[in-house]
């Protein structure tokens, strides 16, 4: 009996290191799937703090954009109720001219009556002689003496 109980007692011997086995390698399983979640963990934060410069960067750049658009916006509203103001003060004259030129009708004022200083000059004007001529239909402009040969236009003076 003494040969079975040698050989029971080898054989706990080798149950308990592999016991101690199974224990040791539990424990290095559980070490490995530690630093296996902490090397994700880490990834992923860097892949994130990556991530999260880049949308700041952008915020940053498009903030700048809004902000130039919001000034060039402020400026053309300022802009357009200048001209808006300026058109709206010369539609009121010009009604008050118009209103007075119908009283002036309305009266039967001769036309006579009314001076050249009411009626707007161009700023430019300069001499120009258009004549269109009979065989060919074409409209020329000579400021010189010559002509065309047909029926003949001449405007001539000048002011400022």
């Amino acid at each position: 009996m003494s040969a079975i109980e040698e050989r029971v007692g080898k054989l706990e011997k080798s149950m308990e290191d592999a016991k101690e086995s199974d224990n040791a390698l539990g424990e290095s399983i559980k070490d490995l799937r530690e630093q296996s979640k902490n090397f994700v963990t880490a990834c992923l934060t860097s892949q994130r703090d990556s991530v999260q410069e880049l949308l700041d960067s952008q915020r940053k750049r498009l903030t700048k954009r809004n902000d130039a658009l919001d000034a060039m916006m402020m400026t053309l509203k300022e802009e357009t109720m200048v001209t808006t103001k300026a058109l709206n003060t010369r539609i009121e004259e010009l009604e008050g001219e118009l209103a007075l030129c119908r009283e002036a009708l309305g009266k039967g004022m001769p036309s006579a009556a009314l001076s050249n200083e009411d009626v707007p000059k161009p700023k430019e004007f300069v001499k120009i002689r258009i004549c269109r001529g009979r065989s060919s239909g074409k409209v020329a402009r000579d400021n010189a003496t010559g002509d065309s040969g047909g029926v003949c236009l001449r405007v001539q003076g000048t002011h400022a």
